[in-house]
């Protein structure tokens, strides 16, 4: 489902996790690894990682159905998900008390770190990875959709989306 967004998810997913293991390790030795407020942290580190993995999958999925309307819809509708499912996990985590809400919920704020971080991350990933940068030139075509149409000069991958979106086609 991932396409275009795959490596962006990715590299803030391993902000996400670099923030994670330093923040356990700093849990760690200060209350104890089996602590209620280390446990908390980790429950909140995977929470983070597939709140981002579900707001990448929502806006490359928003993004392929070709409609403004719809487009606006579905990403509307998987904010309300992942905000419902936000909402139950903490209220059942509170009823249960197996760790620290507080911490877990702290710990979503990893996804703004790994965000942050990202910039970073890019070209780290870019080098180690081999992975020819999404921002060169050569990455901005989609591939063409009939054979028709190979003679005529390719549009960008954005000005293809903006037409898919707005209905220019």
């Amino acid at each position: 489902m991932i396409r275009y967004v795959k490596w962006t998810v990715i590299e803030v997913s391993a902000g996400i996790m670099a923030t994670g293991v330093v923040g356990t390790l700093i849990l760690g030795m200060i209350p104890g690894f089996s602590s209620r407020e280390t446990v908390g942290f980790i429950v909140g580190i995977v929470a983070a990682l597939f709140l981002f993995y579900s707001m990448g999958v929502s806006v490359e999925s928003s993004l392929d159905t070709g409609n403004a309307a719809m487009a606006k819809r579905y990403t509307r509708w998987a904010y309300a998900l992942r905000m419902l499912c936000l909402i139950a996990g903490t209220y059942v985590a509170a009823k249960l008390d197996l760790f620290n809400v507080v911490t877990a919920l702290l710990a979503i704020f990893s996804i703004k770190v790994g965000v942050f971080f990202q910039p970073i991350i890019h070209p780290l990933f870019c080098r180690w990875f081999h992975i020819k940068d999404e921002l060169s030139p050569d990455a901005l075509y989609l591939p063409e959709e009939d054979e028709e149409e190979a003679d005529e000069e390719k549009p960008d991958r954005i000005d293809r989306w903006l037409d898919r979106v707005y209905g220019k086609r």
